[in-house]
Formats: structure tokens, sequence, C-alpha cells
């Protein structure tokens, strides 16, 4: 298991606990897709996705350390290093968004028939769409599951599973609600997602805060 960093927890079960990342391009509620169709006319299927900007000045080391580990599972999957716009972390500043410059994002997708957990700051409470509590611009924690794909659809990549998004607090709300740009949207994705877990931990302890580490 990688080591945590400040606002990262790697747990045993392959998930990550990403805190403090600002959302966007927020699908939370309903699965969506940028197209109809793929580039071979084949039925684009909908999913659920999101985007969680990582910050420079404030996740730094985190970014460093999920970059290395997501790398590694390429390695490890590949046994080569795939070019940037394959993993699933990526550089905000080659986006051209003014809320992605100086920082990184986690581009992050859950198939239809997996309804993404949104809660609320206590995590036993969830967030309903009609509450607008969760929306572009806002801050909040997420569990991710990292996962390698290759097949003849979309080659090789390293993808992200998005299972839960805890609202953490208010922000400037950003203008992007239509729907990701084509760089975030990962229509192009296998269909076999690994198999999840019933039931992620939602208590007090999965989203609790953690001493810094001294790096």
């Amino acid at each position: 298991m990688s080591q945590n960093t400040p606002n990262i927890t790697y747990r045993d079960d392959g998930v990550i606990l990403v805190r403090n990342v600002r959302l966007s391009y927020p699908h939370l509620f309903h699965p969506w897709s940028q197209n109809e169709f793929d580039d071979n006319g084949r039925p684009v299927k909908k999913r659920f996705s999101a985007s969680l900007i990582l910050p420079v000045s404030s996740h730094r080391v985190d970014i460093i350390g999920l970059k290395k580990y997501i790398e590694q599972m390429a390695m490890t999957s590949f046994k080569q290093k795939l070019s940037p716009e394959r993993y699933c972390l990526r550089d905000g500043s080659l986006n051209g968004k003014e809320e992605y410059a100086k920082s990184w994002y986690i581009s992050a997708s859950q198939t239809a028939d997996r309804r993404v957990n949104v809660v609320d700051r206590d995590p036993k409470r969830p967030v309903t769409e009609e509450s607008n509590r969760i929306y572009a611009g806002c801050w909040v924690n997420a569990l991710v599951r990292p996962w390698a794909q290759n097949n003849q659809t979309g080659g090789k990549r390293v993808n992200m599973n998005l299972l839960t998004v805890q609202f953490v607090k208010d922000d400037d709300a950003f203008g992007d609600g239509a729907g990701p740009a084509p760089e975030d949207a990962m229509d192009n994705i296998s269909d076999d997602f690994p198999d999840e877990a019933n039931g992620e931990d939602l208590s007090d302890s999965a989203f609790a805060e953690e001493p810094e580490l001294e790096l």
C-alpha cells in the first residue's frame, strides 16, 4: 500500500480517500454522456462522473504521491508507462479553464447501474439533488478506486471509479454546469468495470481527518 499524504489515504482494499478537493463537472444524480454515439457509430452508455481538482498550493505532496501510485499501477499492469492522457490524474494547466490553473485533477466516473453515494458533512445523511448542496465549485471529500483497463475499445488506461462524494464546504460556483470538456469525458473506457464492494464504508471514521505526515 502506498504511503498516505496529508489529503490522501490509501486503503488496503484499493479504495483511495481524497480530501479537500474542489468539485467540477458533477453528474452525480443522473448518468450523462457527452456524445450519443462513439466514432464507430455505436451508442455510448451514460455514466455518473465528476472531476476532482487538487490545487498545487495545498495538495502538492498529494499530487506527487498519487501520480507515482497511478504510474506504478500502469507499470505493474502493462509493463510500460502510458501517455499522460491515458491516466485519470491530469495536469489542469493543459485544460485551458481558469478554475483548473495551477492544479491537477482526477477524472472519475461510474457505470449507470452503480449510483454514486452523495453525502453531507455527516456521512450518515444523504444529499439529494433537490437540496442543491452539491454543485460545481464546492469542496468535497471523495472515495475513489483506480483500475487498469486494457481492451480493444479504449486500449490501455488507468481509470478511476467514483464511489462516494461528501460535501465539505461552499465556495464560488463554477459556470460549467453544461457538461464536461472533451478531455474530461471518458466515454471510450471499457464497460467491464471491476466489481465494486457493496455498501462502502460511510462511517465517520471513513472521512476522519488524519494528522499531516512529516515528509
